[in-house]
């Protein structure tokens, strides 16, 4: 029993109590509901796949080793050698 069912004075629901009360579904509408099920089942496996994904890397960049790390900070102190454009015959006249 919750703290709301005794606080309204409800009985806990043990389900149904006579063979009457169950729904049982047949034909077009039990397929739709096991689409559906499969669905849900599928997008929660590819949530998960892609937090433990994400997890994963949030780990491997949180741990990394100094010499593990890209070279191009290493390069921010010397100076980039000038890169000129080639001359376009239009621009010329």
């Amino acid at each position: 029993m919750t703290l709301l069912d005794a606080s309204l004075g409800r009985q806990p629901s043990r389900g149904p109590t006579h063979p009457d009360e169950v729904v049982r579904l047949e034909g077009d509408a039990r397929r739709a509901i096991e689409t559906g099920r499969t669905r849900m089942l599928v997008a929660g496996a590819l949530f998960t796949v892609a937090f433990l994904v994400i997890a994963v890397r949030l780990v491997a960049v949180a741990v990394m080793q100094d010499g593990a790390e890209p070279r191009v900070a290493g390069c921010a102190g010397r100076r980039l050698p000038n890169r000129t454009r080639p001359h376009s015959s239009e621009h010329s006249s």
